[in-house]
C-alpha cells in the first residue's frame, strides 16, 4: 500500500488491453483491464481482470455514485467498455456531466498548454511519465511489444499468461494511478485548470464522433469524388506544364522554389 493525500470518494484507476485499433473500429475488443482503487489515502496494488471480470468490475464501480474514475486517455477505455456494454453508456454520461472523470493525458495536455509549451505528440503514458518521474516505461516501443499484442491472449486464462504480459497490464494502472496523484497535489495546492472538465467532455463526445463515425448519402459521395478528380487532374496538368511535376509523378522542389520566389518578386 502506498500512502496518498486523497479524501473520502473511491478513485477508480484502470487501463484496458485491446485487440488491435483498425481503420473504422475505435473501440476494438476488450481483452483485459488493470484496475487499481483507493480510498481513505490507501492506494491499492492493481489487479488483472479478463474481459469478462472486467466488464463485471466495471458495470460495478460505474454504479458508484461517488466513484471517481481516472485513465489515460480515458474516452478510448470508457468507449471500449461501452463498446462491450451498451447498458454501460448512461453510467459514464452521468459521471462526465457529474466531474467524476479524470484523463491524466488531457489534464497533461492542458498544464503543458497553460505552461506555454504544447508538447505535441508527447502525451503519452510513456512519455508523461517519463517527463514527471523520469522513469523510462518498459515495453512501450517496438513491433513485438504486449500493448500491440494482447489478441494473441484472448481466451487464456490470466494465469497462463507469460509475466511480462501481466507486468506490461498492471504498470499501465500502477504509474496511471501515481501520475494521477501528482496531477491532483498540484490541482489541491494550486486550483483545477480553467475548464479541464468542459475539455474532458468535449474529448469524449468528440471520441464518440469519431467511433461512430459520419452519415454519407453514396450517390452525394460519388458526385464529390468526381468533382474532386477532375479539379485535381487539372491542376496536375498546369503543374507539368511548370516543371513542377515529373513526368514518374515526383516533385521537382527547385522548380517550385524558383517559381513561389519569382512570385513574391513582382
Amino acid at each position: 500500500m502506498r500512502t496518498c493525500p486523497m479524501g473520502s470518494p473511491t478513485f477508480y484507476v484502470f487501463d484496458l488491453e485491446t485487440h488491435p485499433i483498425a481503420q473504422g473500429n475505435l473501440t476494438p475488443r476488450a481483452v483485459c483491464m488493470s484496475l487499481a482503487t483507493f480510498g481513505d489515502g490507501e492506494l491499492a496494488d492493481p489487479r488483472l481482470l479478463a474481459r469478462d471480470a472486467a466488464l463485471a468490475e466495471a458495470s460495478s464501480f460505474l454504479r458508484d455514485p461517488t466513484g471517481i474514475y481516472v485513465a489515460h486517455n480515458g474516452s478510448f477505455d470508457l468507449g471500449v467498455l461501452c463498446n462491450e456494454d451498451s447498458s454501460l453508456l448512461p453510467l459514464v454520461f452521468d459521471a462526465f456531466e457529474q466531474g467524476r472523470v479524470w484523463d491524466t493525458m488531457v489534464w497533461e495536455m492542458l498544464y503543458a498548454n497553460r505552461q506555454g509549451g504544447l508538447r505535441q505528440g508527447k502525451f503519452s503514458l510513456g512519455a508523461c511519465v517519463n517527463l514527471r518521474f523520469d522513469h523510462e516505461m518498459a515495453g512501450k516501443k517496438g513491433a513485438d511489444v504486449w500493448r500491440l499484442n494482447y489478441h494473441k491472449l484472448d481466451g487464456i486464462p490470466t494465469t497462463e499468461w507469460p509475466e511480462s504480459a501481466i507486468k506490461y497490464a498492471l504498470d499501465d494502472a500502477a504509474w496511471t494511478a501515481r501520475l494521477f496523484i501528482a496531477q491532483k497535489g498540484w490541482h489541491d495546492e494550486n486550483g483545477p485548470l480553467a475548464t479541464y472538465h468542459e475539455q474532458l467532455r468535449a474529448a469524449w463526445a468528440l471520441h464518440l464522433v469519431a467511433c461512430y463515425g459520419m452519415k454519407t448519402d453514396a450517390t452525394s459521395v460519388d458526385a464529390l469524388e468526381i468533382e474532386i478528380d477532375r479539379e485535381v487532374n487539372s491542376r496536375k496538368t498546369l503543374l507539368f506544364s511548370l516543371g513542377v511535376l515529373r513526368e514518374d509523378g515526383t516533385t521537382d522542389l527547385k522548380c517550385l522554389r524558383g517559381l513561389v520566389a519569382s512570385a513574391y518578386l513582382r
